[in-house]
């Protein structure tokens, strides 16, 4: 006989396994734990904005100086814990599948995530899978062009630009002209940086990081009531630890 049950801890599943043998009447007691860094990441984000925010209020009037590659450092490790937070929601749905997807047979469920592992798959794709596993509405044409999702779009772009970053001359900019036209608008540039583009640096200011943690947050709220789901950025831990 096994019995399983689940206590959620903030940050971490423990899963105690009670086993009996038959016929010995002895029990054996085994836990496992399932750590979570959806919350983490995205608080890490939040701590990074306000660390930028801070420097540019230090800073303020004052022309491009050393501060500046702080100020750059952060706004780097912002964008990918971010990018990290929500790409470590939608994989956690996924793992948890049987829990979120109720009603699919196991068998069948399996063979679907199976097919569709096969390759790399984009978050944001991962999160329109959820949705139709679940039958719900997803994201039409419209949600996709307007907040939050064309932003939290752009973020993976951003993103995925400082990964696999390809450097281009200033005067035969073709990629850098590309994602800077879709950041444009979306915040203020950087007043230290004098330079029309805002990849790949003029970017990098408080307006973007605030930006990129509250597109993320505003996607997450969008897809959770969407797809019927709890809040996984709760109202607690977005008052005490998400402010960017």
């Amino acid at each position: 006989m096994r019995r399983e049950l689940r206590l959620e801890i903030d940050e971490m599943v423990i899963v105690p396994l009670v086993g009996v043998s038959a016929g010995t009447g002895v029990g054996k007691v085994t836990a496992a734990i399932l750590e979570s860094l959806v919350v983490q990441h995205m608080s890490a984000a939040a701590r990074f904005s306000r660390m930028v925010g801070e420097l540019k209020r230090e800073h303020q009037g004052e022309s491009f100086g050393e501060f500046w590659e702080e100020v750059f450092h952060l706004s780097v490790a912002l964008v990918l814990a971010c990018a990290a937070s929500l790409e470590a929601y939608v994989n956690e749905l996924l793992f948890h599948c049987q829990v979120t997807f109720p009603g699919i047979d196991p068998r069948l469920l399996g063979k679907i995530l199976e097919y569709h592992d096969k390759g790399y798959t984009p978050p944001f794709d991962k999160f329109k899978r959820v949705l139709w596993l679940r039958d719900k509405p997803e994201f039409d044409d419209n949600a996709k062009k307007t907040f939050p999702c064309d932003d939290v779009k752009a973020l993976f772009e951003l993103r995925n630009a400082l990964m696999h970053f390809k450097p281009e001359w200033s005067n035969k900019t073709k990629k850098h002209q590309d994602l800077s036209t879709r950041l444009n608008r979306r915040f203020t540039p950087s007043p230290f940086i004098n330079n029309s583009l805002l990849f790949p640096k003029g970017w990098a200011t408080h307006g973007c990081t605030k930006w990129a943690v509250e597109s993320a947050l505003a996607f997450a709220d969008q897809f959770e009531q969407r797809a019927g789901l709890p809040p996984k950025y709760d109202a607690q831990t977005r008052a005490t630890r998400l402010q960017p």
